[in-house]
């Protein structure tokens, strides 16, 4: 495979599984990446000379960027379509003393054409204006005030006939948060406001989305149970709670069905999961967790669809690489792939292009990404990953009604628009680190035994791990290098080849398979013997081609009657080079000299016999032995055989053996204590006469003497028993075949 390394091909199996009641059909991934036909990966980078903090919103189906302008009281937005074209702009000053405002900002247009936003600072205020296109608005309002922390998710819908709804999150202190639900008309008339408190639901991290009058929030739970509530905008109360044990609820979306796509992670395990689920039945229609080779470390979680294709949007802690699967609306797999965006945004989806914001260079560089899986470019490549879709059985369970409180008024809030400072767009491609692939190639398919074997990887030099293994005859792991040695194969047969990469918890493989062959590869023509008179013919097999002879003849019978070194060369059926080179000696029948003749030899004593070798002779000794040399140590005759082309000959030699060595033993310890075992001083001699010996104790004195008759000493001297202690002897003998007088000395220990 040459081609693009973001294309890739994968098949799975269909499996059946059993839930709550019904069946769930999924596709099983088997750690391959998905084939996206046409796949672009866009980027926009923004210019952001003020250092501000820049957010990314939906209005309508285009694009709201806003810059928080960091301890100024205004920030700017401005809006951009799904093609990355800049469209209005402003800037939003506040005439009161607010400080840090953080440029989140929701927007909306309206059936007159004005167009109603939203923002939020971190000192309290949620602030909601309506525009008709001059500088002043027509009404601006905050909502709230108080010690709030600056928070993400704040919601503004447009419910009826213009009916504006704000869902927004007061802290007000450490321990207690309200979700406050507010609603005004058109023309900024405060129609009520609740807050919503519970102390076992945290809603800083809810989500919340608005369709025909109905408002549906999640929360994410502090014990081991989300809550999903539905707040009727025209009754202006709880109108339905849903609680699912076992899982955090992160995001939720009304579909045009009236069912609710919801993501979050497990409790457990923190793995990432989407549902579409009834929620007038509490019926989970479809359901299933994300579980990868490398498991997410507690996972921020965004489901959204665009009508025809759901986004799981995957990016865990700490962890600059965002994991994106585009599913069907039965969560079947479409295509997935990793962006490295850093800390994300709100996931964005209008028609069928994914957007989502990364602020890069310590978030001095906003880039906008923008995905199109049906484009037929390929721009960017992008990072597949491998992961495993597994069935759940979420249980969706009616829930308590919760306490509700009063609501707040609304404040006035003077606030002027401006026309914003340009921003410069650069259309520009991030690259994004190339996906592995496995495969590779082989300069052919058939080699010789004992030939190197070279494998040329083809674009696996960003693997996190690499194997190659070795499958046939020898089965063995090769290397776990990118680019290994070669291998060289001492057995012949058929032999598969697999590469295995890792990368991003992906496995990719591919294998080739490859021939070891031995034909004629061990061909060999051995030195040839020529008795006087004779000659011999060598015919070589039809399995070499293209036969050469040091001559330069390419006979395949050839004789040869005289001496000389001759060689071959040729090409076997393998197409592996074979040349083999020999010896042609002229020889006579062999004529045995056996060296040395009769001989005595002292006993534990080695002697050799040889003969002379010759070219093209074997040798057969009466021992066994088929060498031209033998060692011996015993008594005996022994024979040797010497054979050839041209006859034979034998030899033998008598060898006799003789004690002809002098060997002395001393003890170095003994006991004189009556009980009959080592009570005596003794030195044996062989092959030796005794002399003299003599004992001195530690100073030197003299305590025994023995001449020529090697009586024993007994540790006593007359009825002087000697005490317990080191001694020291000197013994005179003499070698009896030399006759030569011997001296040795040492030390003796007298223990009672």
């Amino acid at each position: 495979m040459k081609g693009n390394p973001c294309r890739h091909t994968s098949l799975g199996g269909l499996r059946t599984f059993t839930g709550v009641g019904r069946m769930i059909f999924f596709l099983w991934l088997v750690g391959l990446p998905y084939f996206m036909v046409g796949q672009r990966l866009d980027y926009l980078e923004v210019s952001n000379p003020l250092n501000a903090f820049t957010s990314l919103q939906a209005f309508d189906n285009r694009l709201v960027l806003s810059q928080e302008v960091r301890g100024n009281t205004f920030y700017e937005y401005h809006t951009l379509d799904a093609d990355f074209t800049p469209g209005s702009s402003g800037r939003l000053n506040y005439i009161i003393s607010l400080s840090n405002t953080t440029g989140l900002i929701r927007m909306h247009t309206l059936s007159d054409g004005t167009t109603a936003m939203m923002g939020r600072r971190p000192g309290g205020e949620t602030f909601v204006s309506r525009w008709d296109g001059s500088n002043v608005p027509l009404w601006a309002y905050r909502l709230k005030s108080g010690d709030s922390p600056d928070l993400p998710r704040r919601n503004l819908f447009v419910s009826g006939t213009d009916t504006l709804v704000v869902v927004d999150i007061f802290q007000a202190n450490s321990t207690t948060k309200r979700l406050y639900i507010t609603v005004i008309d058109r023309a900024g008339k405060l129609v009520y406001s609740n807050s919503i408190f519970r102390k076992d639901i945290d809603w800083t991290k809810m989500d919340a989305d608005c369709d025909n009058g109905e408002i549906w929030v999640c929360g994410q739970p502090k014990s081991d149970t989300s809550s999903i509530l539905s707040w009727s905008v025209n009754q202006g109360q709880i109108s339905h709670r849903i609680d699912i044990p076992g899982y955090d609820v992160q995001s939720i979306q009304i579909l045009s069905d009236g069912h609710l796509l919801i993501a979050g992670k497990t409790i457990n395990d923190k793995s990432p999961f989407v549902s579409i689920i009834n929620p007038m039945t509490l019926e989970t229609i479809k359901a299933l967790k994300v579980t990868t080779l490398n498991p997410f470390v507690n996972p921020i979680v965004h489901a959204r669809e665009d009508g025809q294709s759901i986004y799981l949007d995957i990016q865990g802690a700490n962890d600059p690489i965002r994991r994106i699967i585009q599913t069907d609306r039965n969560l079947q797999v479409l295509s997935s792939f990793s962006l490295s965006t850093g800390q994300p945004s709100r996931a964005l989806v209008i028609g069928n292009r994914y957007f989502t914001l990364a602020n890069y260079q310590n978030g001095l560089t906003p880039i906008i990404c923008r995905y199109d899986p049906d484009d037929d470019m390929m721009h960017c490549e992008l990072r597949d990953f491998c992961f495993d879709r597994q069935p759940i059985s979420l249980i969706c369970l009616p829930g308590k009604a919760f306490s509700l409180f009063g609501g707040t008024v609304l404040r006035d809030l003077n606030v002027t628009r401006r026309a914003a400072s340009g921003l410069s767009y650069r259309d520009t491609c991030l690259g994004v680190e190339t996906v592995p692939f496995a495969d590779f190639d082989i300069d052919r398919d058939t080699f010789c035994v004992g030939e190197c074997v070279d494998m040329y990887p083809l674009g696996n030099g960003t693997a996190d791990e690499w194997e190659w293994k070795v499958s046939g005859p020898l089965d063995s792991i090769w290397s776990r290098d990118s680019l290994p040695d070669c291998f060289r194969f001492d057995r012949p047969g058929h032999y598969d080849i697999t590469h295995k990469i890792t990368f991003e918890g992906c496995v990719y493989t591919a294998s080739h398979q490859i021939f070891i062959s031995n034909a004629l590869v061990d061909y060999d023509i051995p030195d040839l013997y020529l008795c006087p008179g004779t000659d011999t013919t060598i015919s070589v097999p039809g399995g070499i081609r293209s036969l050469r002879w040091e001559d330069g003849s390419t006979t395949r019978n050839r004789t040869f009657d005289r001496a000389g070194s001759y060689s071959l060369q040729g090409v076997n059926e393998a197409g592996c080079p074979v040349q083999d080179s020999f010896t042609v000696f002229e020889i006579t029948a062999p004529s045995i000299d056996l060296t040395p003749g009769d001989t005595l030899i002292c006993e534990e004593d080695e002697l050799m016999l040889r003969v002379s070798p010759t070219p093209g002779t074997t040798y057969l000794w009466s021992t066994g032995a088929t060498g031209h040399q033998i060692v011996v140590d015993q008594a005996g005759t022994y024979r040797v055989v010497a054979t050839n082309a041209c006859g034979m000959d034998s030899a033998s030699v008598r060898i006799q053996v003789k004690p002809c060595k002098v060997r002395v033993f001393i003890p170095n310890v003994f006991t004189p204590n009556g009980d009959g075992v080592n009570d005596v001083f003794e030195v044996y001699l062989h092959n030796a006469d005794f002399v003299t010996m003599e004992i001195f104790d530690r100073w030197g004195n003299l305590v025994y003497r023995s001449d020529g008759n090697r009586e024993p000493w007994n540790g006593s001297k007359g009825n002087v028993l000697f005490p317990a202690s080191v001694y020291v002897y000197k013994l005179e003998y003499k070698d009896i075949f030399t006759g030569k007088i011997l001296t040795r000395s040492g030390d003796i220990t007298l223990i009672r």
